[in-house]
């Protein structure tokens, strides 16, 4: 079987999926599994009778453990942050259950976003090009390396091939160049990117509190009512709507009724709350990313539900 000893550096564990997919012509990524669960080559049918996951076969595969694949390729560790467990013996039981196997594999971004700058980079040095998760955090619509606007394109081809054998382009809609300059994007990208990165765990109550606690202060209401529809009608002020909209279809129109989860995460009726919302609402009451954090992580003594940082 064709396939590399090793990830890149920021590769997309599902990227990597593609990748043995693209070069040993499998029809499927389920027919990929199959073929390193029996190590098939292209063609045979044979079985497994216990299959394992796509991340336990590449860890027996390249040596890596299954804590540092999920950590370090792939964007679970954010869009997990608010549901997550701490130590890396419970993430590897969790990634090996059969929600977990689905959840690693979860999508992040309505599109696939790649740099063409990365691309030619990658190309001239590791000659290939892959999919990066750092291109996939929610609402990141530029390069933090290159400083270069993302292209996008189908969500699909993640689990195809390599980036560069699909044709990508800048939405006409985004201006990437004036969203760069957009402080809340630049803090939102870094909050996004300091979560991925550092692993970090939330409780979703604390981080409802600390949210309505600083609308309050900031003078948003005087009630948890009052600041919790003030946040949702400042979200398509704070950000610009076409990025909203790129977020999530439903963001533009979070102030007109259209709340869906963010008011029951802010009301206290939804402990399971998405971190790409979260922090959306987060930044419409805090300055900053490190603000945010340091508020949405704050814990008093007498509060059991702080979560850990994870390894």
């Amino acid at each position: 079987m064709d396939m590399r000893n090793q990830l890149f550096p920021d590769e997309l564990l599902k990227g990597f999926r593609g990748h043995i997919r693209f070069h040993n012509n499998f029809r499927d990524a389920e027919d990929t599994c199959a073929a390193l669960n029996t190590k098939r080559a292209f063609g045979e049918t044979k079985l497994a009778m216990r299959p394992e996951s796509f991340v336990k076969l590449i860890s027996d595969h390249t040596g890596a453990s299954i804590p540092d694949l999920v950590f370090r390729h792939s964007v679970w560790p954010f869009t997990a942050c608010m549901r997550r467990v701490a130590g890396e013996a419970e993430v590897e039981a969790y990634i090996e259950s059969p929600y977990g196997r689905t959840d690693l594999m979860r999508k992040t971004r309505q599109f696939a976003w790649t740099c063409p700058d990365c691309q030619r980079e990658d190309m001239d040095f590791w000659g290939e090009t892959f999919w990066r998760c750092s291109h996939q955090l929610p609402g990141q619509v530029w390069c933090h390396k290159h400083g270069t606007a993302l292209e996008k394109t189908s969500l699909g081809h993640i689990d195809v091939g390599p980036p560069d054998h699909f044709d990508s382009y800048i939405p006409d809609d985004i201006d990437a160049e004036e969203l760069k300059t957009h402080r809340k994007l630049t803090e939102y990208s870094s909050l996004c990117a300091a979560i991925l990165e550092g692993g970090l765990t939330f409780s979703a109550s604390v981080c409802a509190g600390s949210i309505l606690r600083r609308a309050e202060k900031i003078g948003l209401g005087k009630d948890r009512k009052g600041c919790v529809n003030r946040i949702l009608q400042l979200v398509p002020l704070v950000y610009p709507k076409v990025w909203l909209a790129d977020l999530d279809r439903r963001y533009p129109d979070i102030q007109a009724g259209q709340k869906g989860g963010a008011s029951s995460f802010l009301e206290g009726k939804r402990e399971l709350a998405g971190a790409q919302m979260v922090m959306l609402l987060a930044l419409v009451v805090f300055d900053t990313a490190s603000e945010a954090l340091a508020e949405l992580r704050r814990t008093d003594k007498s509060d059991e539900s702080e979560a850990e940082p994870c390894i």
